[in-house]
């Protein structure tokens, strides 16, 4: 992964691949399980699971914020009160 002039990060590779291979694996950072989508709203579920994860973990703080891409800019601080800025 390497940053693409105007066009933010990208993944580019040092051979030719086939349509299909694999070309990377990665954990999810977040995930939510879908019990019952008619009583709550998904994406609350993850929204929530993610800061819950931020708060207790603020080392992750910086990885987290440098997922966002396009034309979104996040904060500058990362913590305040020694306590982890979360931008939604």
């Amino acid at each position: 992964m390497k940053e693409s002039p105007g066009r933010g990060r990208g993944l580019f590779t040092t051979k030719a691949v086939k349509a299909g291979e694999l070309l990377s694996c990665e954990k999810a950072f977040a995930y939510c399980y879908a019990d019952n989508p008619e009583e709550h709203s998904l994406e609350d579920d993850l929204i929530t699971a993610i800061v819950q994860k931020l708060r207790r973990n603020p080392s992750l703080l910086l990885e987290f914020v440098t997922l966002a891409h396009g034309s979104y800019e996040s904060v500058a601080v990362l913590e305040s009160d020694s306590r982890p800025v979360i931008d939604t």
